[in-house]
């Protein structure tokens, strides 16, 4: 997980906002306010540096009858806004539909 710079900051059309790291060659922290598969907008950590041009390695926690689960995925930007999706092959990766 990177920390963010709560200074450094970008508001997506949608409403989301992405922070990046600290630095002049920052890569992107976290997104809060994100919307994932099932509807709802949840903040998206991202692990680190991109590993293409399209996907940034990330997880998002949730609550799902009464449990927490951690779903690893990737950030991505569609539409000019950034989304997550998960890794369905990995551990808690069918819990967002």
């Amino acid at each position: 997980m990177l920390y963010a710079n709560r200074r450094d900051t970008f508001t997506y059309p949608d409403g989301a906002i992405g922070y990046r790291t600290f630095g002049p060659f920052g890569t992107w922290a976290k997104f809060s306010g994100v919307l994932c598969s099932d509807g709802k907008r949840r903040t998206v950590y991202c692990r680190g540096d991109a590993d293409t041009f399209f996907s940034i390695p990330a997880f998002v926690t949730l609550r799902k009858d009464g449990k927490r689960y951690t779903v690893a995925g990737y950030a991505t930007f569609e539409n000019g806004c950034p989304a997550f999706r998960s890794y369905t092959y990995r551990k808690n990766g069918t819990v967002l539909p």
